[in-house]
């Protein structure tokens, strides 16, 4: 460990003081330590020493946090429905601004952990750490579930360090015949990678086109959200199966070409990742790592003292309370963990990674630890939106969207002064408190997608009525076929194969005409639209099956460009099952084929009629609303939820009449 003499104790405490409040930039939410700044005058610790020990320590508690949230997640089980939520991915969105799939992963962590309440005390007391947990409690066999077999579990474990417990539990279950660990499961070897693809505009329009339409097909959320491997590996499979169908008895296949590729990327890491092991394990024998120095016997036990609430409204209350205060404890940590990162501190002291340094040291996945730096990155500097985390006006996911969509307004509008950035950042936080989060994440996507297709930078504030429903007729085009069906109109008497490629051609032509009418607003109607660049966030196999599918494609002869291709084999794939073909089709094309709750995301919607029929409500456009089976069956009809008013100004009213936990009106969200 690094040391200072006796004689740098004031420099130590001067940028103690300095470098962690500066770090933090939060006020309350993380100021300096003066319990660290002391341990360093007594002992000698450098600062680098001072920041691991608090970093540790608020991962710490971060993790603890996360389990408790679990439990709780756990004790509200399917209630969400009784508070107005058909599903329990929009249950958290919404009330507790986490993504669904964190919730998830907490609660089934925490329902094993509560099944196996040796292994959960032993994280509680600080014996484990997070990291140390998940693995116990996903990888080892229900033989472990005694107390005892487990205690004797925790035995033959202690000392072990998370890689070396990895390593063990792989071994293990070779030796039972059962599937393993993956070799390449750690995120060093697996992170996302950002592919920029340069191309026409209507291209990117068509690309666009396409993402909406394949997350309408699979049901994998609105557009925006998690990788893009979720829409474009469906879009480039549809693409190969296609090109298949053009190459030569005499070419090479192309899917054995692939493999081939996939293979060879699979030796790079597999090889990549033992070299890595061997430098880590000279770094755990010089550091001395185990179970034990991983969290440093720190205990979490005031968290877990109280009995979980037994009403939904109750559970609900203790969730929002603890993830405001895990918010905090994020933004807190993500910065202390900036700047620690910023220099590599965990080199100085002796990690052989930053990986490395976040699984053995903070208990928790370098993934986890880059989430939260980079929000800390984005507020730096933005005293509101951090202070309106802190505070709990706007939760940690809606603080991601906004800072998403705000953070390239130092370089964009630096000509402009500081008073426009101000003015924009203060547009999107207001804008953040007044909708709900399916809303904030279709305005971001929305005014994110206006830029890309119009060649312009991002700096604009909330999207206009206006700029909202261009973004909205081009989701209708594409997710009721029309799109598909103008492609082919002109090509429906062609063979298969020869079809596809003509509508390759034609396609970028019928989107630059239909892109001069949904920019005309802005900018004036060109024959060349110019060019943009869209960035697509990839796992490295999607990233590799894209790039070889593009050269396959221009090594075909096929005329036209790839983006149009792969587009063009979608929509003849699926031309002739999109739209609804009933009666209803303009209520649910006008609704885009969801379901207009504003916090609910499927998809498997059914007429409602505001005023009930009964009552003596018509068909007319304005009674009718588009809503999945759970809003209009159990939500609506039974007394979950209630809906008033008209189809274009609704009024939404979530969980007993009673006791409402949202009120949201047209887009406006009222109350929760």
């Amino acid at each position: 460990m690094c040391s200072v003499s006796r004689g740098d104790h004031s420099r130590v405490e001067d940028a103690l003081a300095e470098g962690v409040e500066r770090a933090c930039d939060i006020g309350a939410a993380c100021s300096p330590c003066g319990d660290d700044v002391a341990a360093a005058e007594a002992c000698g610790s450098s600062f680098v020493d001072v920041l691991d020990r608090r970093l540790a320590a608020l991962g710490r508690r971060q993790v603890a946090m996360r389990l408790r949230v679990g439990e709780l997640l756990s004790a509200l089980d399917g209630r969400y429905h009784d508070l107005g939520f058909s599903t329990f991915g929009g249950y958290v969105r919404e009330r507790l601004s986490r993504s669904a799939g964190w919730a998830r992963d907490s609660r089934v962590v925490a329902r094993r952990a509560l099944e196996r309440p040796v292994l959960r005390e032993a994280f509680v007391s600080g014996r484990v750490s997070w990291s140390m947990l998940e693995l116990l409690l996903r990888h080892t066999d229900a033989e472990h579930e005694e107390a005892s077999a487990d205690g004797e579990l925790l035995e033959s474990v202690d000392g072990l360090s998370v890689r070396e417990l990895r390593q063990v539990l792989r071994a293990r279950a070779q030796d039972e015949g059962r599937e393993g660990l993956d070799e390449t499961h750690d995120e060093e070897v697996t992170r996302p990678k950002v592919l920029h693809l340069t191309m026409p505009r209507e291209d990117a329009l068509a690309l666009a086109e396409a993402e909406a339409l394949v997350r309408h097909l699979d049901g994998t959320g609105p557009a925006g959200t998690g990788l893009d491997d979720i829409w474009l590996e469906p879009l480039l499979a549809e693409g190969m199966s296609t090109l298949l169908n053009f190459m030569r008895s005499d070419e090479p296949v192309l899917s054995e070409s692939m493999a081939e590729g996939f293979a060879l990327r699979r030796r790079s890491l597999e090889a990549s990742e033992a070299a890595r092991s061997r430098k880590e394990a000279r770094a755990e024998r010089a550091l001395g790592l185990g179970a034990a120095s991983a969290c440093d016997g720190e205990s979490s036990n005031e968290l877990f003292r109280s009995e979980l609430p037994a009403s939904p409204h109750a559970i609900d209350a203790e969730l929002r309370a603890m993830c405001r205060e895990l918010d905090a404890a994020d933004l807190a940590f993500g910065a202390l963990a900036a700047r620690f990162w910023d220099a590599s501190h965990w080199r100085a002291l002796g990690y052989a990674s930053d990986t490395q340094y976040a699984r053995e040291r903070l208990g928790m996945s370098r993934a986890s630890v880059w989430q939260r730096m980079a929000l800390a990155r984005r507020v730096r500097g933005r005293s509101a939106l951090a202070g309106a985390l802190a505070a709990g006006r706007v939760g940690f996911e809606a603080a991601c969207l906004v800072s998403r969509v705000t953070s390239t307004l130092d370089r964009v509008v630096s000509n402009a002064g500081e008073q426009k950035r101000e003015a924009v950042e203060a547009a999107w936080l207001a804008r953040a408190q007044q909708r709900t989060f399916k809303h904030l994440r279709q305005e971001v996507w929305a005014v994110e997608l206006l830029a890309r297709l119009e060649g312009r930078a991002l700096a604009a504030g909330p999207p206009t009525p206006a700029e909202l429903e261009r973004v909205w007729a081009m989701e209708r085009h594409a997710k009721s076929g029309e799109s598909a069906r103008e492609a082919a109109m002109r090509v429906a008497e062609l063979p298969h194969a020869e079809a596809v490629v003509q509508m390759s051609v034609t396609l970028p032509a019928q989107l630059a005409s239909r892109l001069e009418l949904a920019v005309a607003a802005q900018q004036p109607a060109a024959t060349h639209l110019g060019c943009t660049t869209s960035k697509l966030k990839l796992s490295e196999d999607v990233a590799l099956f894209f790039r070889q599918l593009e050269l396959a494609h221009a090594h075909s002869g096929l005329p036209g460009r790839f983006v149009p291709f792969l587009v063009s084999a979608l929509f003849h794939s699926w031309r002739q099952v999109l739209g609804d073909r009933n009666r209803w089709e303009a209520i649910h094309r006008r609704d885009r084929y969801e379901c207009s709750c504003p916090v609910c995301e499927r998809q498997d919607v059914t007429l409602h009629h505001l005023s009930y029929r009964s009552h003596g409500g018509g068909d007319d456009a304005a009674n009718l609303v588009s809503l999945c089976s759970f809003c209009h069956l159990e939500g609506e009809h039974g007394g979950r939820l209630r809906v008033r008013g008209s189809a274009h100004d609704p009024t939404w009213t979530l969980g007993p009449s009673a006791a409402p936990v949202l009120v949201v009106r047209g887009r406006e969200r009222r109350a929760h």
